[in-house]
Order: C-alpha cells, then sequence, then structure tokens
C-alpha cells in the first residue's frame, strides 16, 4: 500500500493504516534524528507526541501528497519546538539544519578495503566542503531516499530546483573529491 493510501485511510481513522505509517517509518525517523544530535528521550517524546496527534487528530488533518515529507517536516519542527532554539523560525531546512556524514554510512556504499577507505574519507572531506543546503538535498535524496517531489516538498521549492540543487552538488562533490585522488 503506498503512503497516499495509508494517509486516506488514516484520515478515515483506520487503525490498522496508522500502524503501518507508524512501523513503516518511526526508525527512518529516529535515525534521522539522532543524526540531527538530539538526545534519545527527546527524539522519543516528539515521536510520540507526532504519532499520537496524527492518531487523536486524524480527522482534521490535511490530505497530503507527500506524507513522507510531511513526516520529517513534523518531526524536525517538534524537535526545534521542544530544544526551543528557534521560536519565531521562518528560515528554511537548510539554515537550521545540517546533517552530519559519518563513515558508516559512507562505508557501506563500498567493500571494505583499503581502496574504499580512501575513498570512503575523500568523500567525507568533499562532504564536509559542500554547504549546508547541499548536504542536506543529498542526505535526503540518496540516503533517505525521496522522490523529487517529495524532497521539493521539504525544501519549499520546486522538484525542478531540487534537481539542479542535487545534480550541482554531486558534481561539487565529485570535483572535490577528484582533486584530493583519483579512484581506480
Amino acid at each position: 500500500m503506498t503512503d497516499i493510501e495509508l494517509w486516506t485511510r488514516i484520515l478515515k481513522g483506520d487503525k490498522v493504516a496508522f500502524e503501518e505509517l507508524y512501523h513503516r517509518y518511526y526508525s527512518s525517523l529516529f535515525g534521522y534524528a539522532l543524526r540531527l544530535n538530539f538526545d534519545e528521550e527527546t527524539i522519543k517524546d516528539c515521536l510520540q507526541d507526532m504519532f499520537v496527534k496524527i492518531y487523536v487528530s486524524h480527522s482534521s488533518l490535511p490530505t497530503l501528497s507527500y506524507v513522507k515529507s510531511y513526516l520529517y517536516r513534523t518531526l524536525l519542527n517538534a524537535l526545534l519546538d521542544s530544544s526551543k532554539a528557534a521560536r519565531n523560525r521562518s528560515l528554511p531546512l537548510d539554515e537550521y539544519v545540517d546533517i552530519p556524514i559519518d563513515d558508516t554510512g559512507l562505508m557501506q556504499i563500498f567493500e571494505t578495503n583499503d581502496s574504499d577507505l580512501k575513498k570512503v574519507q575523500l568523500l567525507k572531506k568533499g562532504f564536509q566542503q559542500l554547504s549546508s543546503k547541499q548536504r542536506n538535498a543529498i542526505y535526503f535524496r540518496f540516503v533517505q531516499e525521496f522522490s523529487w517531489d517529495e524532497l521539493a516538498d521539504m525544501f519549499e521549492m520546486s522538484s525542478h530546483s531540487c534537481m539542479n540543487l542535487v545534480g550541482r552538488s554531486v558534481a561539487k562533490l565529485r570535483q572535490i573529491v577528484l582533486a584530493g585522488g583519483q579512484f581506480h
């Protein structure tokens, strides 16, 4: 069942659909929040509050085109509200969130030999040289596997602009990595 079908059923009060959505996204949302350096208890509280609000207020929730980006943005807003870090925020996502990259995430891409370790180190170095917006775009597109439309919804920009942003980000990353060493 697609996210949209689940959401439509949730709006009608379908408990099974709610449980499916919860199980589908809890772990990835939790992992995302950990990467943002929030503590585990705050994350659990915010996730619980978010899902309880969805369950209790199902009849007043908006019809969505992109459930995944809605959940990520809702969690992010709850985390920021809980930390009181941004009272009257009207900043775009990239100005208050920066996703760190770690060796574990990069190592999943490659086998574990010396050549691949060098690739991971070059990628990490290159990733750190990208802007926060570029890092976030790459993270949501390739790690969280957002569609172009979900990415556009998350960043509040057009799909075409997101494609350009990711394309430029990948090109810049490639340029940085190639300047740092040649892959064989």
